[in-house]
């Protein structure tokens, strides 16, 4: 099979015996998960053995190890549309460059391209193999934290969260702490961001606690699994890891061996689906199915026991690697198939890490300076500006921000910069020292023109690149007099290359928010409102989340 476009794989070709004269191929490309590749194609050589045919023609496996991220990236250009990987797109493939078969480590991965294409592959995937998500860590440290026949993976988890808040109020570095892959291209590292979430968010109201957990712990954040065993050696104390990946780093025979700390019964596994791509010709969807038999049946399961996978319904096999806090009674699987708990997930995390291009629109007409229903001495602007610091600090540092106000015409408070800590201290003090105008004329639609043409015209293609938008009313003062005509407008300047994410953010509790709300619809934007304090910080997210 040609290689898989832009990705590095180690190929491995299983040579097909001749042994009842086949004059021809049919030669069925399958693109596995690394870890598990060399337990496929030893599978593949034994069964190429039994010179399985399909119409006559001999079936030839070539089996190629892709990381999952790579694949589903480039699926998802393939279709048009994109995939949040933590990289760059992949460039467009051939279909002769993409497998007939593919084998992630997570049904997670087969519900992302569906999401973005649900004709891609088919969701009817069954499990091959099964590794359960562990807590990794150095052997001893487990022993000393009471990980191994003490408090578990519950107990060591209480621990990293509360050390983890509390140096984030303590502005310090964790005593106690987590490493991670990327969730977004890991799959054991999103069951552990799953894992976290769950801890932490007990109601709404606690996902900005959530998002400060996720940046602590992505300072723990290495390349990849193969990265774990030195970052433990540099301090990092727990991490979310495969079964099979602390077997497979043990199997190195290690100076400092890893300990697997189970999670409690019913925890997230790795299911490792066969899947078969959607529109390959018959004689390969033949040949697919005849190898998927192969797989499931008992046959062919020693390559994957003894490289430390089990079946497929949680059970070890003869040769399966016990020690180091891994022993041989079964688990129940349990895969990351609940897509939109994934998506939401996946949204926190890059959220909290991936820097924005922003720039907000504060409304200062003079109606902002109206008081709140049930909060004696708080204005609509006052609230607004807790808002603005609020959501200031839920931006990454590697964003940067501008202001604008708008009232009767917008001005630039302040332009985009970098958040540095001094730019940060400087936003701050020029939103507080916002003023309501002489009037009750807002310019809205002509400021969120101007303000989008000064988005695209900016854009950085590197990260998301955002126009935030607080107000209390519509627009009654405008070169624009209309929605239509603003939808004409905003029309005209949008680039599909350039998209810009529009939250609009209506302040006070008796705003009519259908102008609003028409807004966010022909920007494919946010609409929402802020009607009391306790609202700030979760409408606020919701705009970084678009």
């Amino acid at each position: 099979m040609a290689a898989l476009v832009g990705l590095t794989a180690l190929a491995v070709r299983v040579v097909s015996a001749d042994a009842n004269g086949c004059r021809t191929e049919v030669r069925l490309p399958v693109a596995v998960a690394p870890e598990v590749a060399p337990a496929v194609a030893e599978a593949a050589r034994r069964w190429m053995t039994t010179s399985p045919q399909v119409n006559g023609r001999c079936v030839q496996v070539d089996v190629r190890a892709v990381a999952p991220a790579e694949l589903a990236s480039s699926l998802a250009v393939r279709v048009g549309g994109s995939l949040d990987v933590a990289a760059q797109p992949a460039p467009t493939p051939k279909d002769s460059d993409l497998p007939a078969v593919w084998i992630p480590d997570s049904t997670a991965w087969l519900g992302r391209i569906t999401a973005v294409d649900r004709t891609v592959v088919d969701v009817s995937a069954p499990s091959i193999a099964l590794s359960p998500v562990v807590f990794g860590m150095p052997e001893a440290a487990a022993a000393a934290a009471g990980g191994l026949g003490g408090s578990g993976a519950a107990g060591l988890l209480q621990a990293a969260l509360t050390d983890a808040q509390k140096a984030i109020q303590e502005r310090r570095p964790p005593q106690f702490a987590m490493g991670v892959v990327d969730p977004r291209r890991d799959s054991a590292s999103l069951a552990g961001a799953m894992i976290v979430r769950n801890a932490v968010v007990t109601d709404e109201t606690k996902v900005p606690a959530l998002i400060a957990v996720y940046r602590m712990i992505n300072r723990g954040r290495v390349a990849d699994v193969a990265s774990l065993p030195k970052a433990f050696a540099q301090g990092i104390k727990v991490a979310p890891m495969s079964e099979q990946a602390v077997i497979a780093a043990n199997a190195a025979s290690p100076t400092a061996p890893l300990a697997a700390v189970p999670l409690a019964a019913g925890g997230p596994t790795l299911d490792y689906p066969y899947a078969t791509l959607t529109g390959v010709p018959r004689d390969l969807e033949l040949a697919a199915t005849s190898f998927r038999s192969a797989l499931l049946s008992n046959t062919y399961r020693e390559p994957f026991a003894s490289r430390g996978f089990r079946a497929p319904d949680g059970t070890s096999g003869a040769g399966f690697p016990v020690g180091h806090g891994v022993t041989a009674a079964p688990v129940t699987p349990s895969p990351l198939g609940d897509g939109a708990k994934v998506a939401e997930t996946l949204g926190y995390w890059s959220a909290a890490n991936s820097p924005s291009r922003a720039l907000t629109l504060i409304d200062t007409s003079s109606s902002m300076a109206s008081l709140l229903p049930g909060r004696p001495g708080t204005t609509r602007l006052a609230l607004l500006q807790q808002a603005a610091r609020a959501g200031l600090e839920l931006f990454t540092d590697t964003s940067s921000l501008g202001i604008w106000t708008f009232g009767a015409t917008h001005a630039e408070l302040s332009p985009i910069v970098p958040l540095t800590a001094d730019n940060r201290l400087a936003i701050g003090q020029k939103i507080q020292g916002i003023r309501t105008a002489a009037t009750d004329e807002s310019d809205l639609f002509t400021s969120l023109r101007d303000a989008y043409r000064a988005m695209v015209k900016g854009y950085d293609p590197a990260v998301a690149n955002r126009l935030i938008v607080f107000t209390d009313g519509a627009s009654s003062t405008s070169q624009i007099e209309s929605l239509e005509e603003l939808d004409r407008e905003l029309e005209t300047l949008s680039v599909v290359t350039k998209p810009i994410e529009v939250t609009v953010i209506g302040v006070g509790a008796d705003i009519d928010m259908s102008q609003l709300n028409a807004i966010a619809e022909m920007t494919d934007g946010v609409a929402t409102s802020i009607r009391d304090v306790a609202d700030i910080q979760t409408v606020f997210l919701r705009a970084l989340l678009g």
